[in-house]
């Protein structure tokens, strides 16, 4: 009997885990644009993105590289969340390195959150990638 309630414990405490993700991503990141602005001299100023919801762990993104627009989907699990590009402009212009680096930041990703007012990216090691501001 005890096996039992400490096994249901753990799953219970982990679909908490999974919704406290899921509520954050929701109510504090989810539907607002975010810019690079001149916090990060390796990326382009201009660089934005935007997170919308389409299912409860799933969500479409898009944004602006610094030269092209680009869309993709991500996945929400109890400890990452995983972006995948689907489509991106083909122009070129004088930020197309920074523009691959913005890009790259966002494929890297494993975790979002929210820290002195600007959304942080970083990677499953908890190493930052870049901040963006809400605009």
């Amino acid at each position: 009997m005890k096996k039992i309630i400490i096994i249901s414990s753990l799953i219970f405490s982990g679909c908490v885990v999974v919704n406290k993700t899921f509520w954050l991503l929701k109510n504090d990141i989810v539907g607002h644009n975010w810019i690079v602005g001149n916090n990060v001299k390796d990326l382009p100023s201009d660089a934005t993105i935007k997170l919308t919801k389409n299912f409860k762990f799933k969500g479409k993104f898009s944004g602006f590289g610094g030269c092209n627009q680009f869309k993709g989907e991500y996945t929400v699990t109890s400890l990452y969340i995983n972006f995948k590009l689907k489509e991106i402009g083909k122009k070129s212009c004088k930020n197309i390195e920074k523009e691959k680096r913005f890009i790259n930041n966002i494929l890297s990703t494993n975790h979002l959150y929210i820290q002195n007012y600007r959304l942080v990216f970083s990677t499953e090691n908890h190493k930052e990638l870049m901040k963006l501001f809400r605009y």
